[in-house]
């Protein structure tokens, strides 16, 4: 491939071109045909309440604290709490099915209990949904029960689920019962208690959900609308409950939208509603959740449904499109849709349900396009918007993914953000995601006989007569080798312009080659293979400064003749002060504070910080602007995130332990309407130091290693290695000090303790002798020179790192929470209450080796180890050995003997919680496990 490129960063100027009129699609709205197949059917349990296995929760302690500052950290759209936490307190084995065998296969039952919740939702293992399976789930009391199938949880999951989320049911108490057809029991961690979601506020309750919301007192009951067209598009809206990874539920709102291949269950949200397959999967949507006009309570036919699945969600647009997989209830419409942009003074009207409640309307009129940033957590979205002025009615949160709608009911976005601070007095306005932008990329499924054309013109002459572009997402197809699509873009003013091409998701990656001409369609400006700053991989990219209005040309083409299909992108970032693009950010020194203002509420900046050595980097705002800051890696993901240093403070204040390389400050208003001038200062203080968390061995000496964990000053190293009589010996250094020098030393011990199937665990029943020392003497950060004593021995090895998968992380310190870590790579354990045995993760890649240190039958030490690889559900499993080899004195070395026992399987719930799963033969192992902290500054993070 060709790997030479021009200068990426380029002025340009050009005469302004015209824009020709707009080409676009337009579906009319639709009456659905009737209720799918597929909802829950009504059957009796198979076994009796008191077979079921009790899983009891007291109130939860998330839910007694009062916010102690003037902002909320809890979404205003959030409507339940995880209880993982607390599940992970309770003994493993109350979470694990008790397997019944009964005609046809096994069924186990729990009962589920969170005190308090005024509804219940439990997530349970699945790791795989064969024909016959059914989950079985109730209120406590009731004798029959709803049923999901295998083949709604195929459909919806997909075929390897991982959890499955139970539709909310009333109460605070949920009965569950699974089936598994077979003769063979049900092993692994099928049907594991994995998180239960307590919702304190009643999604379909119209008491519980205002109570809970506040809500606005200008808001407009839906009902009480005398215009046919509004009614008719109302029906299409429901009110959406789901529940993230983190096992927090909220609400949001929806619609079900036309299609031209008849599909008929296409339904359209924002992204900051739903990003993610397994939220898709746990949609609860309430249809016709109406308040009749001058009535109380619920319109006849409200009706709740479950499942969908996502097809397409766009971060850039802030839109999701998802296909319903639960029933959809006869009397619901389809919305029409356009891919013309909305003109500025388009009357329009949106319906919606605020804060979960029940449908509300409101009528206004779009003022034009406008940039909006808005913050969920540490994703920072910068959405092109329609701005809509409300002459009656407003949004809040819940509000949001609801559609905005203009003549009859045609689609032209979904709501994306309002001001944090909603009134009912002065001027009311919200913001939603441009249907236009969004359009291409789900094209086909919205419209898949347009989408199988190659309809981008092959000529400069022919892309001069179609639309501009400014901001754009694409998909494109090159259908040859020969193949050519050719794209007008026009910019109103001077600004900074970034275009790249990206795989199509689910797809190879196509190579690539991009041209750029002048506005006469014929001057070549500049040319671009491979991304220059290494981004996008084989995908071009360019980085342009405009320098005044005009018109200029895009010719895509396939380097060497590459076919197949890709999404390009263009964004447009009008001149301000510091760009909107991180690429172009403005540089930032060590102790150097930087100037900057946030000219509008789209506006966000970006400052580039080039660090040449490690250390603690501390970034701080100042000013009377409210902002937030998120700080990047060089490949954009999120090191830290903070709003507010202090509750009484407006500025940011956060911190991270980095290495030397690119980083990125990200710096936003807290609200869409934040305006203002601030400053920031970037410094560094001397880091911790190298942390040596990690697998170590000898490759000329296969079979045996030692894992250590670096803790502030202090070294924990398992030594995993044999015995005089050729069987496993685990040894134990928990304490290795550092010394003056650098080293670590301490003593070392051997173990005995429980069988490691034990249940309860007995922690007394530990006992540690010392048996030796350890010392350590690190040469950088790949090797080290061990050395310890044992039965009157004296071993020295020279060890490195085991590297075994790519990328290998480099393991760092930090003071931070590293509940969002994706890199597992720490030592183990059940807890205080479980203490005396663990386990030690080397992650690399989507590879795990762990090592397991534990007891056998008659108290001895016993190791296992296992090379686990991620599966699709994001769990890691693989098979698990027991090794005997040469004593651990042997020299030379000899091959080890190794013995599959049976298999293992790690399942995380965040970045520093899980559930191990493993069997030695018929034997099964449950238990919760959490990294262990020593209580020491700075833990390893491993990236």
């Amino acid at each position: 491939m060709k790997r030479t490129f021009s200068r990426n960063v380029f002025a340009i100027a050009f005469a302004l071109g015209l824009v020709a009129p707009a080409m676009a699609a337009e579906v009319p709205m639709a009456v659905h045909p009737g209720a799918k197949s597929g909802g829950p059917e009504r059957v009796e349990f198979l076994l009796p309440a008191s077979a079921a296995r009790e899983v009891n929760l007291g109130f939860p302690d998330a839910l007694r604290a009062k916010s102690a500052g003037p902002k909320s950290e809890a979404p205003p759209n959030r409507v339940g709490v995880s209880r993982r936490a607390d599940l992970d307190a309770l003994p493993a084995q109350r979470l694990v099915p008790a397997w019944t065998e009964v005609a046809g296969g096994f069924v186990a039952r729990f009962t589920v209990r969170s005190e308090g919740a005024l509804r219940l939702r439990v997530s349970v293992v699945v790791p795989s949904a064969d024909d016959g399976m059914e989950i079985r789930f109730a209120p406590a009391g009731q004798a029959d029960a709803q049923v999901l199938t295998a083949n709604w949880i195929r459909e919806t999951h997909g075929a390897n689920p991982g959890q499955v989320w139970t539709p909310s049911t009333l109460g605070d108490t949920q009965a569950l019962e699974l089936f598994v057809p077979g003769s063979r029991r049900p092993t692994g961690d099928t049907g594991l208690v994995h998180d239960v979601s307590h919702l304190f506020a009643d999604p379909f309750v119209p008491a519980s959900a205002a109570g809970q919301a506040k809500l606005l007192e200008c808001h407009v009951n839906y009902s009480c609308s005398t215009n046919t067209d509004q009614l008719n598009a109302g029906r299409a809206v429901a009110q959406m409950t789901y529940t993230k990874s983190d096992g927090n539920s909220y609400v949001c709102s929806g619609s079900l939208i036309n299609d031209t291949g008849g599909v008929r269950r296409y339904f359209a949200t924002a992204h900051h509603c739903i990003s993610a397959s397994n939220e898709a999967a746990s949609l609860q949507l309430g249809w016709f959740f109406e308040q009749p006009c001058g009535g109380t309570g619920n319109v006849p036919g409200f009706t709740t449904s479950q499942g969908a699945r996502l097809l397409r969600a766009n971060f850039e647009n802030d839109f999701t499109l998802l296909e319903i997989t639960g029933t959809i209830p006869a009397g619901t419409a389809l919305l029409g849709w356009s891919t013309t942009p909305m003109p500025s003074g388009t009357a329009t009207f949106g319906i919606h349900h605020p804060a979960g409640a029940r449908k509300a309307l409101s009528n206004g009129s779009s003022t034009g396009k406008i940039a909006v940033s808005f913050g969920e957590g540490a994703n920072v979205y910068r959405v092109s918007a329609n701005r809509i002025l409300w002459q009656s009615g407003i949004t809040e949160g819940g509000s949001s993914g609801s559609p905005i709608l203009s003549g009859a009911g045609t689609l032209r976005g979904t709501l994306s953000a309002g001001p944090r601070n909603q009134s009912c007095s002065g001027t009311r306005e919200s913001y939603y995601s441009d249907f236009s932008l969004a359009f291409p990329l789900v094209q086909q499924w919205l419209s898949p006989s347009a989408a199988a054309a190659d309809d981008y013109p092959n000529t400069a002459t022919a892309a001069a007569a179609t639309t501009a572009y400014d901001n754009a997402f694409l998909k494109v197809r090159l259908e040859t080798g020969t193949d050519q699509d050719w794209f007008k873009f026009t910019f109103p003013q001077a600004g900074v312009w970034i275009v790249y091409t990206t795989p199509e998701p689910g797809q190879a990656a196509v190579d690539t080659f991009g041209r750029i001409y002048a506005s006469d369609g014929t001057t070549l400006l500049q040319d671009n293979d491979d991304d220059p700053a290494g981004a996008f991989g084989t995908n071009f990219a360019f980085y342009l400064n405009v320098s005044a209005p005009g018109t200029f040309y895009l010719q895509v083409t396939g380097f060497q003749g590459a076919t197949g299909s890709f999404e390009l992108n263009s964004i447009y970032d009008p001149s301000d002060d510091h760009s909107d693009l991180a690429f172009l950010g403005t540089s930032i020194a060590l102790g150097q504070s930087r100037s900057g203002v946030i000219e509008a509420g789209g506006d966000s900046d970006y400052f580039i910080l080039d660090m040449a050595q490690a250390g603690a980097l501390t970034l701080a705002s100042s000013g009377s602007t409210d902002v937030v800051g998120v700080l990047r890696n060089a490949q954009q993901q999120v090191v830290a995130f903070n709003d507010d240093a202090s509750a009484s403070e407006r500025n940011f204040r956060l911190s991270a332990n980095v290495s030397a390389g690119r980083y990125y400050l990200q710096v936003a208003g807290y609200d869409v309407q934040t305006t203002g001038a601030y400053s920031v200062t970037a410094s560094l203080a001397s880091a911790a130091g190298p942390n040596y968390t990690g697998l170590w061995w000898i490759p000329a000496e296969s079979g045996w290693g030692i894992n250590t964990n670096h803790q502030g000053d202090v070294l924990f190293a398992t030594l995993f290695t044999y015995a005089t009589d050729g069987e496993a010996l685990w040894l134990v250094a928990s304490n290795l000090a550092r010394q003056p020098d650098g080293s670590f030393t301490g003593q070392l011990f051997r173990t005995r303790g429980p069988a490691y199937f034990s249940a309860p665990w007995n922690p007394s029943a530990v006992t540690a002798t010392p048996v030796g020392t350890m010392t350590w003497r690190f040469s950088g950060t790949t090797g080290a020179q061990l050395v310890y004593t044992y039965e009157g021995r004296t071993v020295t090895k020279s060890v490195v790192r085991q590297d075994f998968a790519s990328p290998v992380p480099t393991c760092s310190p930090t003071t931070a929470s590293r509940a969002s870590e994706t890199n597992y790579q720490d030592l183990w354990w059940g807890g205080a209450s479980e203490s005396g045995w663990g386990i030690n993760f080397t992650h690399q890649g989507t590879a795990i080796f762990g090592t397991l240190f534990n007891y056998d039958g008659a108290g001895r030490d016993l190791w296992l180890f296992s090379a686990m690889t991620r599966q699709g559900d994001g769990s890691f499993n693989g098979l698990m050995y027991y090794a005997q080899g040469p004593a651990y004195f042997t020299l030379p070395w000899t091959p080890i003997r190794t013995t599959e026992v049976g298999a293992m399987t790690f399942r995380p719930t965040s970045g520093d919680r899980g559930t191990l799963t493993y069997n030695v033969g018929a034997t099964q192992v449950v238990k919760s496990v959490s990294r262990q902290d020593f209580g020491l500054a700075n833990r390893p993070v491993c990236r």
